[in-house]
């Protein structure tokens, strides 16, 4: 990405660098807790511990010296400094597949699944697909459904129209990725 009026590559990696930071910082602190993670993304993690930010909060001011700099550009910037959103909450369970791909099991909760258009499935439904692949049945196959690209308009021009085609999603569940301690350190690393 080139510098222009609206945009500044340095920034704009330091921005994400950051919050990976914070997100890096509060994955180890959760860890030291005794709280487990499923997933980690860019931008957020599932994980079991209740109340997360007000427990950090408790911890010494050199393990969470992201965090509470990320909560004061948020109250610089908004007048309030809770950093962390809780986006859901799963009193049932979660199934969890991959990092972009978990299903909570009660009401409206998590639903992530990257890659494969859910809207046309019930919570239930997708359970049972999910559940049947995971235990050896190989994949899940669907009609995607897309609009037509801006480049292909472009290029061959006609009507802004709907697109289908079949789509094969495979879920993909080695249960390797433990966070484990490496001795004598706060580093992490996961099981190959």
């Amino acid at each position: 990405m080139k510098a222009g009026v609206l945009s500044n590559p340095l920034i704009c990696s330091s921005i994400t660098a950051f919050v990976r930071c914070v997100i890096a910082e509060c994955l180890n602190n959760i860890n030291k807790m005794g709280g487990r993670v499923i997933s980690a993304t860019t931008d957020g993690f599932i994980t079991d511990v209740e109340d997360l930010e007000a427990k950090l909060l408790t911890l010494p001011l050199e393990h969470t010296c992201f965090l509470r700099y990320f909560r004061l550009m948020r109250r610089l910037l908004s007048n309030n400094p809770q950093s962390l959103e809780k986006k859901h909450e799963e009193t049932l369970g979660i199934l969890s597949w991959c990092t972009r791909g978990q299903l909570g099991l009660s009401g409206e909760g998590v639903k992530a699944t990257t890659g494969f258009q859910s809207f046309n499935y019930t919570r239930e439904s997708l359970y049972k697909e999910f559940s049947e692949v995971q235990q050896g049945k190989g994949e899940v196959l669907y009609i995607q459904s897309s609009l037509r690209s801006a480049k292909s308009l472009y290029e061959s021009g006609g009507h802004l129209s709907m697109e289908y085609k079949d789509q094969s999603f495979r879920l993909v569940s080695d249960a390797r990725r433990k966070i484990k301690p490496v001795e004598g350190s706060s580093v992490f690393d996961s099981d190959p």
